[in-house]
Parts: C-alpha cells; structure tokens; sequence
C-alpha cells in the first residue's frame, strides 16, 4: 500500500508491511469482538450497551491510525 521513502533493506520493508498491517487485523478483531458481544448479551443489558460504545470507540481510533498511516503521517 505504501512504501517507506527513502531506500530500505528487505527486513525494514518487512517490519513496515507488518506494522502497516496491524491496524486492520486488529479492526477484524473488533468485528469479531462486535458480533459475540451482540450475540452473548441480552439485548437490554447496560453491559452491551458498554461494550458496543468502547468497541467503536477503538473502532474510529483503528480506522484513524490506518488512514494517517497511508497517508504517511
């Protein structure tokens, strides 16, 4: 997706796509955590509403990390 400016060896092209790749793994997760937190909590619970509330909080954080990540920021 993006490249690290300037010229890099192989490992450090490595570490950046893995670090690249973080965020979006760690959003999968998210939407996995997401879907059994809706499907374990009954559906009036104030434990559902908690927890659906911190998973998009660290959702948008996710997603914010990533965008500035392609940008190159």
């Amino acid at each position: 997706m993006t490249d690290p400016k300037g010229s890099i060896n192989e490992a450090e092209r490595n570490r950046s796509h893995l670090l690249e790749m973080l965020p979006v793994t760690l959003l999968l997760l998210l939407c996995v955590v997401f879907i059994l937190t809706m499907i374990f909590n009954p559906a009036g619970s104030i434990k559902r509403v908690d927890y659906c509330v911190l998973i998009a909080a660290l959702a948008i954080l996710l997603a914010t990390s990533y965008i500035l990540n392609l940008s190159g920021r």
